[in-house]
């Protein structure tokens, strides 16, 4: 077996470890709610908190008018991230494409659908807050919500295929 079939393996198996951890650890949906809760403090509302028991973040925190918004099994970026490792880890043996391409892919991939996470939640958070949780929420949530979810799945996967095609590209110009 040669060095590079040993390292595209190991990748694999960590790409496939990491996307099992992500599914299984409920710590994500923790730490998903800290970054909201920070962002939604330099954002919307500056009193905004995250719960250190659950996954909610709470917002126009000491009124009348105080909510919480819980980072769900459903809501969390930890399944749409974990089929992108999956696919990663598929795309790590093919020898076609540079191992180093898939990796920075992968880095490239899990920073856009993190960040479009949170600003889907910042959306969520803005219109609860803005037009109350009957219309803002729902609105918010299921229509928009998904709206820029597929956005960020679709920018995702063109930045994986536009870095490892680039290998690709760069082989067929050279010969």
């Amino acid at each position: 077996m040669t060095v590079s079939r040993i390292a595209r393996a190991l990748s694999g198996a960590v790409l496939l470890a990491a996307a099992g951890l992500l599914l299984a650890w409920s710590g994500v949906r923790q730490l998903e709610s800290e970054l909201f809760a920070a962002l939604t403090r330099t954002t919307i509302d500056s009193g905004a908190y995250s719960s250190s028991d659950a996954a909610v973040v709470y917002l126009n925190a000491g009124t009348r008018g105080m909510f919480g918004l819980e980072i769900t099994s459903s809501c969390t970026i930890a399944y749409p991230l974990a089929g992108f490792l999956l696919l990663l880890a598929f795309l790590a043996q093919v020898p076609r494409w540079s191992l180093a391409r898939v990796w920075l892919a992968g880095l490239g991939s899990t920073a856009v659908l993190v960040a479009v996470n949170q600003v889907r939640l910042l959306g969520i958070a803005f219109a609860s807050r803005e037009w109350g949780l009957q219309t803002g929420y729902e609105i918010s949530h299921r229509v928009v919500g998904t709206v820029i979810t597929l956005v960020g799945l679709v920018l995702a996967i063109a930045i994986v295929f536009a870095v490892i095609g680039r290998d690709s590209r760069a082989a067929r110009a050279a010969a």
